[in-house]
């Protein structure tokens, strides 16, 4: 390699570098967005499920006490 291709070869690779590094922000921005949604998923499943578990109101139905 010639040394006056140093010049380009360091750009390109500068180049390269900050590209990463906004794709990588990128990613990072996009995993903590899917953790709060499957936090929320998860807090809903949770709501659904204790309320399901709940035993029916006894005192609204007929029959011997």
């Amino acid at each position: 390699m010639a040394e006056q291709d140093f010049p380009d070869v360091l750009e390109a690779a500068l180049a390269r570098v900050h590209h990463l590094e906004q794709e990588n922000l990128c990613l990072r921005n996009a995993a903590d967005t899917f953790g709060l949604l499957a936090e929320r998923l998860n807090r809903a499943l949770q709501t659904e499920r204790r309320a399901s578990a709940v035993p029916p109101d006894l005192t609204s139905q007929p029959g011997p006490r």
